[in-house]
């Protein structure tokens, strides 16, 4: 029975079930329907239905809601996100039937080993908006056709994967329980290495461990492009320099391989002259709004120029590029306000969210669904000053996630240690309030890895 050990795709017995638990994810719905086309019977299982979930049903993929509804009797391989623990009832069940267990990552790891090309984007934060932009500059090139595994929908697709007939295989890299280190990337993009999923790191030293190992499997062939203005994704670089065959830096205010030249953020939008290797090379003016962006494009052009892309392939792409689903995604507009919907759940993107609305909005009310228990905890106090340019906090409850309540830590403690915060907890009272306080000119930013964005204004 197979848990994370050696596993071959080509092992699997197509009139076998291959079974999904947690189909719903954006990346496990992805390579379902992957192997529902490559001639697999898929089936799944999660909590309760969503617009990802219905999609597929469409597709003919039988999803049960309940644990009593899953039929295991013709199942061959289950496939688990790495968040399930090792006694969960699926899990727990393929033991007693004698069924081969494989992880997320380790299946994807395979799916992308017939790829020439394989770029993983990783780092705390930015993999989503990063990955989403170098992909839209590989689609702009007519000469490519790549296959893309993102972490969230991009606009531009109507899906997070997308399936090409070319060598590249572009694919956001998720570092939460190591899970990219199942991957093999010979492009390794890191956008920086903050502490977080600290239910899982002990600190960010044994975080920057696990990132040095990642860029390491690049090999003696491989490189690596590495944030220089991140000092434990430098560390992390340089601790794998003899493993990895090229490691390139990139920076917004420094020397470095990869930089941003003439910069202007009158608009709250960059605009900025690329420069690589000391020469000119893309101009970029962004449709996505925030100083950080500006990091987030000079890594793909990194990788764009390593990949041999010629420049008008990189500006035609980068200039279109809007997005991805709830990266600062415009909703709606209440009372003259507008509604930004938002992931950002660690303080660095929470700071760097509220920094690129300050710079558009005349106020900004930020309302936030801390995301599990230890995170909470942990980052405590670092949640709490990521607000400090905002004009108002609200505070819902906590989104458990894996997470049961025993950590002894709520949402209402937030807001009282956060200045002109509200606790409110529930959508409906939030939905309430903010339906009294728009008013024109406002940013109202939606934020939270969470159920957030059900939220009905």
């Amino acid at each position: 029975m197979l848990f994370n050990c050696k596993f071959l795709l080509e092992s699997v017995d197509k009139k076998k079930t291959v079974l999904f638990a947690g189909i719903g994810g954006i990346s496990m719905s992805a390579i379902a329907q992957m192997m529902l086309r490559d001639g697999y019977i898929v089936a799944g299982y999660d909590m309760k239905p969503t617009a990802i979930t219905e999609k597929m049903e469409l597709m003919g993929i039988e999803i049960a809601y309940s644990f009593e509804d899953i039929v295991f009797d013709n199942v061959g391989l289950v496939v688990y996100t790495k968040a399930l623990k090792e006694d969960h009832f699926i899990l727990s069940k393929a033991r007693e039937y004698g069924i081969d267990c494989v992880s997320r990552p380790v299946i994807l790891g395979e799916i992308m080993k017939k790829n020439r090309r394989r770029i993983g984007v990783a780092g705390t934060h930015g993999k989503s908006t990063s990955t989403g932009m170098l992909s839209q500059i590989f689609l702009s090139d007519p000469s490519l056709d790549p296959t893309i595994m993102i972490g969230a929908q991009l606009p531009f697709l109507g899906d997070s994967y997308r399936v090409g007939k070319g060598s590249d295989f572009i694919f956001e890299a998720c570092e939460y329980k190591d899970a990219f280190l199942d991957f093999c990337p010979n492009i390794a993009v890191v956008l920086n290495v903050e502490l977080d999923h600290t239910d899982y790191f002990e600190n960010i030293d044994v975080m920057t461990c696990s990132f040095t190992k990642y860029i390491s499997k690049c090999g003696k062939d491989g490189v690596a492009i590495v944030n220089g203005d991140s000092e434990h994704a430098v560390k992390a670089a340089e601790a794998a320099r003899g493993e990895v065959g090229k490691i390139l830096y990139f920076s917004k205010c420094k020397p470095a391989d990869i930089t941003a030249e003439n910069v202007n953020m009158e608009s709250g939008y960059a605009e900025f002259d690329a420069v690589v290797m000391g020469e000119f090379f893309a101009h970029v003016k962004l449709g996505v709004p925030g100083e950080f962006n500006i990091s987030n494009a000079l890594a793909v052009i990194g990788t764009a120029f390593v990949c041999g892309l010629p420049r008008e392939s990189v500006e035609k792409g980068i200039n279109a590029f809007g997005g991805v689903r709830r990266r600062f995604e415009r909703r709606c507009v209440v009372n003259g306000a507008v509604i930004i919907d938002d992931y950002a759940h660690h303080p660095d993107e929470i700071k760097a969210t509220v920094s690129a609305a300050s710079a558009i909005g005349k106020r900004v009310i930020a309302v936030f669904q801390p995301h599990t228990y230890t995170r909470t905890r942990d980052l405590f106090d670092d949640i709490i000053s990521s607000f400090d340019k905002c004009d108002k906090v609200i505070y819902a409850d906590i989104y458990s996630a894996r997470e049961d309540d025993i950590y002894g830590i709520n949402s209402r403690m937030l807001a009282e240690k956060t200045p002109d915060a509200l606790y409110l907890g529930g959508f409906e009272e939030i939905a309430e309030y903010l339906r009294g306080q728009a008013r024109e000119g406002d940013i109202i930013l939606i934020m939270g890895a969470g159920d957030i964005n059900n939220l009905v204004i």
